[in-house]
């Protein structure tokens, strides 16, 4: 049974004629006699009273009738259905990140400025979804397996100190000092990893005098004297920080590097790499 055949049943059904309902959908008078016999045959019960090319329902014909015309409604909203939602995802463009960043918001807004018909939607893995199997983009501290990672910038990480610090007017801090001062870290995070492995020594584990992932309370700490904390410089808002002071490590900077990261299977996709170029255009 074929969706083609119950449309045709539905428009002789109502035109209680063959001829003219052949004429209607534009097939040989022939085809749509076959096809409904066809149909008959199948569900095993006959549909018509027939008199020549003149054909009424039954009482089963006209049960059937309102049964397949109600499925096929169901059936032609699905696909409309389907098709509007395809049509939507087609100028949708997934952004998936490891955790906030100031620096989204003016991203998203540059790509409505560049790129006004593309829609993006921004999902921070963890809290959204974790195992999002669909995203278009991902913007990554570290490669990921399996896609195409594409470096945009090198990140330093600066350190806040307060002013009671001996370090506020000064341009830099050592290693070796900021390993005998209480530290503010975030919690377990790739930024965490990367300033442990800079500072741990085999005799000298890193033990935060702090851990939040709240960036406000990390600068609230720190501009209370608290201890010394680890500030992105592009990537964290680094503008007005009241009373806290922001310093390189010397002589060996700590830096990270951020990477636009997709599914391989998108680079062949002139929309993704369009997109792709407005993001590395962004940092670039």
């Amino acid at each position: 049974m074929r969706l083609r055949q119950l449309r045709y049943f539905l428009v002789v059904a109502r035109m209680e004629n063959i001829t003219k309902a052949a004429q209607l959908i534009h097939v040989s008078q022939p085809a749509l006699s076959r096809s409904l016999k066809e149909l008959e045959q199948e569900i095993g019960v006959p549909l018509f009273i027939r008199n020549g090319h003149s054909l009424k329902l039954n009482e089963s014909g006209r049960y059937f009738q309102k049964q397949v015309a109600q499925s096929l409604k169901l059936v032609d909203d699905a696909i409309t259905d389907i098709q509007h939602e395809a049509q939507g995802r087609a100028n949708q463009i997934i952004i998936r990140t490891v955790t906030s960043s100031p620096l989204l918001p003016r991203l998203v807004h540059y790509l409505k400025v560049e790129l006004p018909t593309v829609k993006v939607r921004l999902v921070q893995d963890g809290l959204e979804n974790n195992a999002l199997s669909r995203y278009d983009f991902e913007l990554s501290t570290s490669p990921i397996k399996g896609n195409i990672n594409t470096p945009l910038l090198d990140e330093e990480i600066l350190v806040g100190v307060g002013p009671q610090s001996p370090w506020y007017h000064k341009a830099s801090i050592t290693r070796e000092a900021l390993q005998t001062q209480p530290l503010i870290l975030t919690a377990a995070s790739p930024l965490r990893t990367l300033i442990e492995s800079f500072l741990a020594t085999p005799t000298n584990p890193v033990i935060p005098a702090f851990t939040t992932s709240d960036r406000l309370s990390i600068y609230e700490l720190t501009a209370k004297n608290l201890g010394c904390s680890f500030i992105p410089a592009r990537s964290w808002n680094v503008t007005n920080l009241s009373n806290v002071h922001l310093l390189h490590i010397a002589p060996e900077r700590l830096t990270r590097r951020i990477f636009l990261s997709s599914p391989a299977d998108l680079q062949l996709d002139a929309r993704h790499q369009q997109v792709g170029a407005v993001i590395r255009g962004f940092f670039g």
